[in-house]
């Protein structure tokens, strides 16, 4: 009994560090297999939509070739794709329990994929939902192993929670990555450099130009220890980005000279909430440092809304015309669209911004203006 104690915390153990793992479940996967004495266990992800479920991290006792047949056609035939979808997060199916003999005889998944291969009986559970899919554990015994017991589900239910719980840290880690893929690739088609701290200045984020300038000796900008620092007017960077990342964000962005008068050059310290799309990876509030010179002319205020705010471009030529004040009516003869779609993209653009009028609208985008 201890040594079984012992490989549980080991399997558990395993499950968390499958998270960040580059291999996925596969370590935590043979400990499971050891631990219940199934020489089959598996990880599959079923996208939603998908006939079937996919394989995705294994550990197997045979070889790979059922795996990759799994995968590819007899997922679409594999009964339990009927009934784990409605079982509860953590609850198991047993086939030999939860199937009935009759049924079994005829499936042509047992007769010609499942039996073939070796295979005496299965458990499975759904561990993880999400809005694009769901992730299930499965196990396999052989056909001349016995049946799974009412001790083997017990311990099959010990360990549920941990494997719900690493389900569903690795699909929150994936879909960060995912985002943080997104935010690198939009970011860096910008000209202008764009740099993400936290309230305390750590860099979380800079793109391909803001990444050359903290390279460039001669910019005041430079990152020690991971925080952005400036040999320009530190003190007041350092406080317009406590203000903006902080508990009590800033209302409204504030410009920090980083030179002389006549250079005209400013760093933006724009409040990114954490509920905008530049902060989503993170989840925090956040302070976005935008550079460029301020006598470009080009007001900085509609691009600053369409990094921040993540305005379509339909949004964005509409923001433009709302910022000369003008009326729907005026903005759809303008765009050769009709007032309805307008108004449309009015309630969109004051969704993404949190405002539910053209003066608030007007307030906000005065706040990112070129400072005098």
């Amino acid at each position: 009994m201890k040594a079984n104690a012992n490989l549980l915390l080991e399997t558990i153990s395993a499950l968390y560090e499958g998270v960040t793992d580059p291999q996925g479940f596969s370590a935590a996967l043979a400990k499971f297999s050891s631990l219940t004495g199934s020489p089959n266990s598996i990880f599959i992800l079923w996208p939603d939509g998908a006939p079937g479920g996919t394989i995705e991290d294994s550990h197997s006792s045979e070889s790979m070739e059922a795996v990759s047949r799994y995968n590819s056609s007899y997922n679409a035939l594999d009964p339990t794709r009927d009934i784990i979808p409605h079982l509860p997060n953590g609850a198991w199916y047993y086939d030999q329990r939860d199937l009935p003999r009759g049924f079994i005889a005829r499936s042509e998944f047992y007769q010609d994929f499942f039996y073939p291969g070796n295979l005496g009986c299965m458990v499975a559970t759904r561990a993880s939902t999400t809005p694009y899919g769901a992730g299930f554990f499965g196990q396999q015994r052989l056909k001349d192993q016995s049946f799974y017991d009412s001790a083997d589900l017990a311990l099959l239910a010990q360990i549920s929670p941990h494997l719900t719980t690493a389900a569903t840290l690795r699909f929150e880690l994936d879909g960060l990555r995912t985002r943080l893929s997104w935010l690198e690739e939009a970011f860096n088609q910008l000209q202008s450099s764009m740099i993400l701290c936290d309230a305390a200045g750590k860099v979380l984020f800079a793109n391909s130009p803001a990444e050359g300038i903290l390279r460039d000796p001669t910019h005041p900008f430079r990152v020690q220890v991971g925080y952005l620092t400036s040999a320009k007017n530190n003190d007041a960077l350092q406080k317009a980005i406590r203000q903006a990342a902080g508990r009590l964000m800033a209302a409204s962005a504030v410009a920090v000279a980083l030179g002389s008068d006549e250079s005209r050059q400013f760093a933006w310290v724009v409040p990114v909430p954490p509920n905008r799309m530049l902060a989503m990876p993170w989840q925090i509030p956040m302070a976005m440092v935008w550079i460029r010179a301020a006598d470009t002319g080009v007001n900085p205020g509609y691009e600053l809304l369409r990094s921040v705010y993540g305005l379509t471009a339909a949004e964005y030529r509409l923001a433009e015309l709302l910022g000369q004040d003008l009326t729907p009516a005026e903005c759809a003869e303008s765009l050769a669209i009709s007032v309805t779609t307008v108004r449309t993209q009015i309630r969109a653009i004051y969704n993404k911004l949190g405002c539910s009028r053209q003066s608030t609208f007007l307030k906000i985008l005065g706040s990112l203006h070129s400072p005098g």
